[in-house]
């Protein structure tokens, strides 16, 4: 239970962080007006379609859960609500505080694009520790409640409906709105694309928030818990009480982890990164060894080969693409004005399968004109 408490704690924590990335994002002002005017029409439309889908999934809860009660157990429907609610909660928050930090991000952008960087990754930041705050944190309250992995699973199947609607609800919302702005803006009216003078264009903006924070923060809600309790079902039938603790000790310190890099995301106005940093390097370093640190804490660390093997592969992989990363950039310096780089070269090259490469164009290069 102790370490149940500490677990509960962190997530906890990770709130307090997600409510301090909000307060930044609430105190940056934006003085233009037409911003604030077209921020404001798309905030108060995604809103209004969330409310309007949560309204409806009100009553598949409640039949779902009923069910649940009389043909499983009242546990088994409390959990399934718990997850159904705190999936909806997530998505409330991150769409509440990503509405707001959009027209902030493109009013910081015509300042320089570590102001934008930063507006935009602290307000995503809400987003994400929400998630994994909300999640933790009511898987943990399930168990200690329960005190039964298979039990809580059913907290993931209330977060996995919540999630199934709300990402099809908004992709099928922005996509109707996508075609009608450019059947009647474009063809019919002779409106530029993406003008704000066709209301379609503002339900498409509409649309893509609903879809892709509400609708993708609950599609993440539902496969990080539902990976924890997955987790703790099959650590309970291997090692018992310390295979159900494992994975909520994993996931307590991937927060951890999360919460420190926040603090090294910069950019430099301008430049291009020659090659690995210190912060990836620390992130990575904290990030290959998360698996290890919770053996300190009492569960045993049982055979490390697959482990080893694991991090071998992934220090090779993460070494390769730093110097790949490190050759391009001085690939880029010598060609200068000479070249230029390509997303995919029209040469067909003379392999076996005859796919086009990803290359990088140089004079001379045949097709690369």
């Amino acid at each position: 239970m102790e370490i149940l408490g500490i677990i509960g704690g962190i997530a906890v924590v990770s709130l307090l962080y997600a409510a301090y990335a909000s307060s930044k994002i609430n105190a940056f002002k934006v003085d233009h007006d037409r911003i604030n005017e077209l921020s404001g029409i798309i905030q108060s439309g995604a809103m209004a379609f969330l409310y309007r889908e949560y309204k409806a999934l009100v009553p598949f809860v409640v039949i779902v859960a009923a069910l649940l009660v009389w043909k499983i157990s009242v546990p088994s429907a409390v959990c399934f609500v718990s997850g159904a609610l705190c999936s909806a909660l997530t998505g409330y928050i991150g769409m509440k505080v990503a509405t707001k930090a959009n027209g902030k991000t493109a009013y910081a952008a015509m300042s320089g694009m570590n102001g934008a960087l930063t507006v935009a990754f602290t307000g995503g930041s809400v987003m994400g520790m929400a998630v994994v705050g909300v999640g933790l944190l009511g898987v943990v309250a399930m168990y200690v409640l329960f005190g039964d992995p298979n039990v809580v699973t059913a907290f993931g199947f209330g977060a996995s409906s919540i999630a199934l609607f709300a990402r099809v609800g908004g992709g099928i919302y922005t996509k109707a709105a996508d075609v009608g702005a450019d059947l009647v803006g474009k063809v019919e009216a002779g409106i530029p694309e993406d003008d704000p003078r066709n209301p379609a264009v503002i339900a498409d903006n509409v649309g893509d928030n609903v879809g892709d924070i509400a609708g993708m923060g609950a599609d993440l809600f539902e496969s990080y818990v539902n990976s924890i309790i997955a987790a703790m079902a099959i650590g309970s039938m291997f090692a018992g009480m310390a295979g159900v603790m494992y994975p909520l000790l994993l996931a307590a310190v991937g927060i951890i982890a999360s919460i420190l890099g926040t603090f090294f995301v910069r950019v430099k106005e301008g430049g291009i990164r020659k090659g690995p940093s210190l912060r990836s390097w620390f992130n990575r370093a904290l990030y290959d060894n998360r698996n290890i640190l919770p053996h300190p804490l009492g569960i045993p660390a049982g055979d490390l080969t697959l482990f080893y093997r694991g991090r071998i592969g992934s220090r090779l992989r993460h070494t390769y693409r730093s110097h790949r990363v490190l050759y391009i950039g001085r690939l880029r310096e010598r060609q200068g004005n000479s070249g230029r780089i390509r997303d995919r070269c029209s040469h067909e090259h003379p392999c076996r399968s005859r796919r086009r490469h990803e290359v990088y164009s140089y004079p001379g290069h045949p097709g690369c004109a």
